[in-house]
């Protein structure tokens, strides 16, 4: 790890090392208040576009009292994943001053350094995406690039994009398969909420773009995971970004849409980066300054989700939305 990035890395470390150890507590202890609040960020794409509005949503979710948690859903870096993004990425980062949940993308570790001489995009071997992967995990300082963490009565799960060979943008490896099975297994019991990278199939209506049938816009592998939440009633949501879909894209926000196998919740986090389909008729993404932010409320018997508007400093009360926790 070059020198910049490393000194980078320690005040992110500090402030992700709480977030990573298992927690299990009751939201009013110490707190005055009967919920958890988790804020979402997807695909920041730092520095990328709207720096000065990405600035005032970091400087709002601090300003936030009631803030327990900022999950970042990955695609955190710009482009492809240098140094160079790295160390402006982790410099961004570490001035929230909330704990933080990070995940990986496919931005943040699966595209060699170098683009081609077309300008596009290359996707990096087996090794190329294992030492992005240690960067990103040294980088904050977790000791798997998945893990989860109790607050009661909820289990939330943190899944990333890791597989080492896949041909698909956002896939779970093998092994994280595993873990999450056996994770799945044991808390039978605790209403679940699991955030990745990429949502699940189905959850994006298809439109005047072809997201909705493109296998890298879906979690992978598609079966394995239909098949493990369909043995897991005790999932009640998942939580992506990767599609840049905004508030007032129909697909962000209707259950007919979002709602996968007529029981999980797809809440979808809108990009960070003023790149959106606003339209579930769009054909590609359009340019704008705005942000959004999504706040997850867990209460002991529902989660409550909102949506802020951060450059009209308002909520989008007509977008507010409530999961009801099943009782143990």
């Amino acid at each position: 790890m070059k020198p910049r990035i490393a000194r980078a890395c320690l005040a992110v470390c500090l402030l992700c090392a709480i977030a990573a150890m298992p927690v299990a507590a009751t939201a009013s202890e110490g707190a005055g208040r009967d919920y958890y609040r988790i804020v979402t960020l997807a695909d920041l794409h730092l520095p990328g576009r709207n720096v000065g509005n990405k600035l005032l949503a970091l400087k709002t979710m601090n300003s936030w009292p009631d803030v327990d948690y900022v999950a970042l859903l990955g695609d955190m870096v710009a482009d492809v994943g240098n140094s160079t993004e790295y160390e402006y990425m982790l410099n961004f980062v570490a001035k929230f001053e909330k704990p933080i949940l990070p995940i990986v993308g496919n931005h943040d570790y699966i595209y060699l350094d170098v683009k081609n001489r077309d300008g596009g995009r290359e996707r990096g071997m087996y090794t190329d995406r294992q030492k992005k992967l240690e960067v990103f995990r040294q980088a904050f300082g977790v000791e798997r690039v998945y893990y989860s963490m109790k607050l009661e009565p909820y289990l939330l799960v943190f899944l990333s994009c890791d597989d080492l060979y896949s041909s698909y943008l956002a896939r779970l490896s093998s092994e994280q398969i595993e873990w999450l099975e056996a994770e799945l297994e044991s808390h039978k019991q605790m209403p679940t909420i699991i955030f990745f990278h990429s949502p699940l199939k189905g959850t994006i209506a298809r439109g005047g773009n072809n997201v909705a049938v493109k296998p890298d816009f879906h979690a992978q592998p598609v079966q394995t995971i239909h098949d493990i939440l369909a043995a897991n009633h005790q999932v009640i949501a998942w939580v992506s970004g990767h599609t840049h879909t905004a508030p007032t894209n129909r697909n962000f926000y209707d259950p007919a849409i979002t709602m996968y196998d007529g029981r999980v919740l797809n809440i979808h986090t809108p990009d960070t980066n003023g790149s959106s389909f606003l339209s579930e008729r769009d054909y590609d993404t359009t340019k704008h300054n705005d942000v959004w932010i999504n706040s997850l409320y867990l209460y002991p018997n529902k989660v409550v989700i909102r949506t802020y508007d951060v450059v009209r400093q308002r909520w989008l009360e007509h977008l507010d939305r409530e999961i009801l926790a099943p009782s143990a």
